[in-house]
């Protein structure tokens, strides 16, 4: 019996045994298929190529010739996670077959797209395949609306608590305002009264006639009490607080993503080419970190720091980060040999090493003064903050066009020029040791096969091995993805109009973007967070700059959203790493309860230690406990 209609969101299929065969056995993303051979004499086996492994050979899956166990259909349990194809052929000798191989050998082909805890029946008759659902599939988009329904509801049950509490402390405040003048008038009256007997007494004492206490004239105006007062001090400069958001979305989406994002394949990263939702977090998050350079650099160097005193600083950070990074590598082997090198942590230390370095040394204190003294009469030119980085410029565009070369054009052994795939079973196995192409060899030269990822999301789809995806060729572009959060956050620093901000970056945003597809569709070069290319870069970067445009209006121009909840791991975005690092294995951060076989299982785990960290920064926020390098 199916579930009642009002548990829809529970992603349930029904009973747990259905026509012998138990269901609650299946795992996430699983369903049962059973084949019936209908010519039982016919040797038949059945071949799979997935939608996710691009270019690659059909895989052997199962015999499936005549009868299975019990004389009944032979019973499959199949990853329904992606959709594939399905080829069954009377010659099983061969592991692998070409997509392009002869058809006379195979009996039948059929696309199959299934759902999770659904049954299917695959009917082969020589050269015709038929497949049909016996058991409608579980929706599990279900669980996935249904949680994001439930935190907008607690975002917006939030945001008007706290406005109401704002409102209720305004006329509190009010209150208390309006006794404290009143309280304090009486005296101040009785001051004033005893003053003017003081100057009659004079006048008496002295038998001169002076000018009376109580004329508008000799009386202290408003204006004169206002002058007599000390000068209020010049507010300064108030936080952009949608930087702090920006990181802080970044670093939330990270751990969720890390924690398992669900089980959902389109939240998690690419296996290879492509943009999926957790591609985009680190991404963002090193160009974050570019666009808080300038807010500390410039106004420093405007105030005269020394540059050597400031790049110390860079490299000390930077030395912290990577050691950091090292050591939560170690978590999962702590043997020396083995130990993975780089990470998330040790390409943040690198890149921001480069671009940090540059902004300390080739930034010019006179564009650092203009910036700073911007509100006080100057007006900079419509390009002062591209000018102002042109050096700077020069040296990222360099480095990028080397990572370019070094893909397109040096020769790699053993493998094609300008190869940028990720080996193993791609192009039907033909470069199987060539992943990553220049960028996988470097890495194996340079750090050793034994310190690189050895299971990277390639592996379990291409079979392609050990390789990094935060590899020491691609810390070249990582320099220019923070270099272009320098570029806006240079906007801030120069321009004083946030409409100047707001123009600017959604200019920058449609040239990166227009950049970036023309040297993917034009250019080769593929969109692949693996090999952190170009066009990579300049997506990312241009979606990073409309999130900021977003965030900043709503947040420091309109003021209509304070940026919670992620203002406060943005505040303390180290912490929030590290720490759901750290307690990946602990609880309350993570549990397991029943054989978490469902996506709504798995998602309210993850989102339950997202949240959970979201708590700890606002408790660290409250207490003003900001921890950084």
């Amino acid at each position: 019996m199916p579930l009642p209609s009002a548990l829809w969101w529970l992603e349930e299929s029904g009973p747990a045994r259905w026509r012998d065969l138990e269901l609650s056995r299946l795992r996430l993303d699983q369903a049962y298929v059973r084949v019936y051979n209908e010519a039982e004499g016919d040797p038949l086996w059945l071949y799979s190529l997935s939608e996710d492994c691009h270019e690659c050979p059909f895989r052997r899956q199962a015999d499936v010739s005549g009868l299975g166990p019990g004389g009944g259909p032979h019973v499959l349990t199949v990853d329904t996670a992606r959709a594939a194809t399905w080829r069954v052929l009377d010659n099983g000798d061969n592991a692998t077959i070409p997509r392009d191989a002869a058809r006379w050998e195979s009996a039948c082909e059929v696309p199959a797209a299934l759902g999770e805890f659904g049954v299917y029946d695959l009917h082969v008759n020589g050269t015709d395949c038929t497949l049909h659902t016996a058991l409608k599939p579980a929706n599990i988009y279900f669980p996935l609306a249904s949680v994001a329904v439930a935190l907008l509801f607690l975002a917006v049950l939030h945001g008007a608590v706290s406005l109401l509490a704002s409102c209720f402390g305004r006329r509190q405040r009010r209150r208390r305002e309006a006794k404290r003048q009143a309280a304090s008038s009486a005296p101040r009256r009785e001051v004033e009264h005893l003053h003017h007997g003081l100057q009659d007494y004079k006048v008496q004492m002295n038998g001169r006639k002076l000018l009376d206490a109580d004329s508008p004239s000799a009386s202290p105006s408003p204006s004169s009490s206002i002058a007599a007062s000390p000068a209020a001090p010049t507010p300064a400069r108030r936080r952009v607080r949608s930087v702090d958001v920006v990181r802080g979305i970044s670093i939330v989406l990270m751990m969720f993503v890390n924690h398992g994002a669900g089980g959902y394949w389109f939240l998690g990263h690419a296996t290879w080419d492509g943009i999926y939702v957790g591609d985009l977090v680190f991404p963002w998050f090193l160009w974050v970190m570019g666009v808080c350079i300038p807010l500390s650099v410039r106004p420093q160097l405007a105030r005269g720091a020394s540059r050597c005193r400031l790049l110390l600083s860079v490299i000390r950070r930077s030395l912290v980060l990577f050691a950091l990074g090292v050591a939560l590598t170690s978590l999962s082997t702590r043997r020396l040999e083995s130990l993975r090198v780089m990470g998330v942590l040790q390409r943040l230390g690198v890149a921001y090493l480069v671009a940090a370095s540059l902004a300390v040394l080739l930034t010019p204190r006179r564009w650092g003064a203009a910036a700073v003294d911007a509100d006080k009469g100057r007006s900079p030119g419509m390009f002062a903050d591209v000018v102002a980085l042109l050096p700077q410029w020069v040296v990222v565009l360099a480095l990028a066009a080397a990572h370019v070369v070094a893909q397109l054009i040096l020769d790699v052994p053993g493998c094609p020029r300008g190869y940028m795939g990720p080996g193993g079973m791609h192009m039907d196995g033909a470069h199987a040791n060539c992943t990553g192409g220049f960028a996988g060899y470097v890495d194996k030269l340079v750090l050793g096969v034994e310190h690189l990822y050895p299971t990277p999301g390639s592996h379990a789809v291409y079979g392609s091995g050990p390789f990094d995806p935060e590899g020491l060729l691609g810390c070249l572009t990582s320099v220019l993805q923070v270099f272009l959060g320098v570029q806006a956050g240079s906007a801030l620093v120069t321009f004083p109009s946030w409409r100047s901000r707001v123009v600017r970056w959604f200019a920058w945003a449609v040239i990166l973007a227009v950049a970036g597809v023309c040297g993917w569709y034009f250019g080769g070069i593929p969109i692949n967070k693996s090999l952190w290319t170009v066009p990579f870069v300049l997506l990312t970067s241009s979606l990073a700059l409309v999130l900021l445009c977003v965030c900043y209006l709503l947040v420091d121009v309109w003021r209509c959203w304070t940026g919670s909840p992620f203002l406060y791991p943005g505040m303390n975005a180290l912490v929030m790493y590290c720490g759901h690092q750290l307690c990946y294995q602990l609880f309350p951060f993570h549990w397991q309860l029943g054989p978490m076989n469902t996506h709504l299982m798995v998602l309210l785990e993850n989102v339950w230690g997202t949240l959970l960290w979201i708590i700890v920064a606002v408790l660290l926020y409250r207490r003003k406990v900001f921890v950084s390098v």
